[in-house]
């Protein structure tokens, strides 16, 4: 038998992008036709409308005219204040509008709960925890 990579996992799932959202900058990865690529972007825009405008072009630009089988999303659970909350819901939306106007091509978008992926990383990595239950951010910042 050899070494299962997640190569091999990927190549079951379908065409898909999936998106970290963050202020700061949005995290990304994209599996089409075989080739996994990724990457981080940031937003440059400090203006509310004119960083949606910014993000969208972007996302538009990552899924180009190919189709995909489902957009993962990582859904706004929480946020450390207002503002950002605020600027995360809008730009979470935005791939929602771009498929509902056929900008972008995607059977669906999904999104999950950051506690569920990194579950199933946890699981396919086989980390075990002392801790089984807690803040995230803080187990991987003491590494327990």
């Amino acid at each position: 038998m050899r070494e299962v990579t997640y190569n091999d996992i990927l190549s079951f799932s379908g065409n898909f992008v999936a998106l970290d959202i963050s202020v700061r900058g949005t995290g990304w990865c994209r599996w089409l036709d075989g080739e996994f690529t990724f990457g981080v972007v940031a937003l440059k825009e400090e203006d509310a409308v004119k960083r949606r405008f910014e993000f969208a072009s972007f996302l538009k630009e990552l899924c180009g005219k190919d189709s995909y089988d489902y957009i993962i999303v990582e859904d706004v659970i929480d946020s450390c204040n207002f503002k950002t909350a605020k600027i995360l819901i809008q730009l979470n939306s935005i791939i929602d509008d771009l498929v509902f106007v056929g900008e972008v091509k995607a059977k669906e978008v999904i999104r999950e709960d950051n506690k569920v992926w990194k579950k199933y990383l946890k699981q396919l990595v086989g980390y075990q925890s002392k801790i089984l239950a807690g803040k995230d951010k803080a187990i991987i910042v003491t590494g327990k």
